[in-house]
């Protein structure tokens, strides 16, 4: 062989070596076929328990018939009618009510359901004040809050009265908003202006906290790029009834 025959030979040798381990070895391919992995099983949980599903014996899990260890501290639960007439639900039969006790413990889900309580207090279903509490379980269902009654809590043994916040709210609804802001340029302009309205008679200032709504000023700029007062009207909006006007259409 001649040198120049030997340099090719030694060029497509080495030439063969790459494109082998650049591709892969076509015989160990054939011999040794790979298989696919398996696919991963994510174990799904028990959403009640936390432990392994139970599939079609969900009915059996322990949760259901699971009972709180730490539910052994006693209260007196004592009706309060007053407080319904306060907040515009008097009650008209109250020779049924009384007191009762019965242990307790609170923020922990174990009993969301206190109907039997209201019903052995004297709580007919006409006493229930309605409120707008939604309250939801594990699955975020709506458990379908029926109402609500006042009742003042103590403990049984020591006459200490426990701390406890009324979770209803019956009244008119609000506005709470921030003041919007006014741009740098036009806040003298925009001062100017509500200083000559209050003059003439257009407009009054009030003491905060005395209307049931205040909507806030929002200043926009006009085509000459003179400030424009407006008033944000949105959130009572959202409040108010919807009122709809027929139109005659063709």
């Amino acid at each position: 062989m001649t040198l120049e025959e030997t340099v090719i030979f030694i060029a497509q040798k080495e030439q063969g070596k790459a494109t082998q381990s650049a591709v892969g070895d076509c015989s160990a391919s054939i011999n040794n076929p790979s298989t696919p992995a398996p696919p991963v099983q994510h174990k799904v949980g028990c959403w009640a328990c936390g432990e392994h599903s139970h599939g079609p014996r969900a009915r059996y899990c322990g949760a259901w018939s699971f009972k709180c260890a730490k539910c052994s501290v006693k209260v007196q639960l004592i009706p309060i009618p007053d407080d319904h007439a306060t907040l515009g639900y008097p009650m008209y039969d109250t020779s049924k009510l009384s007191s009762i006790t019965l242990p307790m413990i609170a923020d922990t889900g174990c009993q969301s359901s206190i109907i039997h309580s209201a019903h052995a207090m004297g709580f007919s279903k006409s006493d229930i004040i309605p409120v707008k509490l939604v309250v939801r379980g594990a699955i975020m269902e709506d458990l379908g809050v029926a109402g609500a009654v006042i009742t003042d809590v103590s403990t049984d043994t020591s006459g200490t009265p426990c701390s406890t916040r009324q979770l209803i709210y019956v009244g008119q609804a609000s506005a709470v908003h921030k003041s919007a802001l006014v741009p740098i340029h036009c806040q003298e302009k925009v001062h100017q202006d509500l200083k000559r309205d209050v003059r003439l008679g257009g407009l009054e200032k009030v003491a905060p906290t005395q209307l049931t709504w205040c909507s806030r000023m929002v200043i926009t700029v006009k085509a000459d790029g003179t400030p424009r007062r407006t008033v944000d009207l949105q959130v009572q909006n959202r409040h108010s009834v919807r009122q709809t006007h027929h139109v005659e259409t063709s």
